[in-house]
């Protein structure tokens, strides 16, 4: 038994994971199938090795474009971490 977990993501990290395309076609279709809130935020149903998925991702593309020459998160780095963040069980 699987226990699926409710993850909420602001407007702007729905817009980003609808936008980028590292992402693979099932996580892609995870994305495009969420739910949308009144308020404009987005609620995905997934279970932990979905989540894990998406934090996997996530991290990659962190580790390969999120930081400045100064190893500090850059704007994509700090939505990658909000991002993994949000997917962590």
């Amino acid at each position: 038994m699987s226990s699926q977990r409710r993850v909420s993501l602001s407007p702007e990290q729905w817009r980003y994971l609808t936008t980028v395309g590292y992402l693979s076609d099932m996580l892609r279709e995870c994305v495009n199938q969420a739910e949308a809130t009144p308020d404009g935020r987005a609620v995905l149903d997934v279970d932990p090795e979905l989540a894990e998925d998406f934090r996997s991702a996530l991290t990659e593309r962190l580790a390969a474009t999120g930081f400045d020459e100064a190893y500090e998160p850059n704007e994509e780095g700090e939505q990658l971490e909000a991002l993994i963040d949000a997917f962590h069980a």
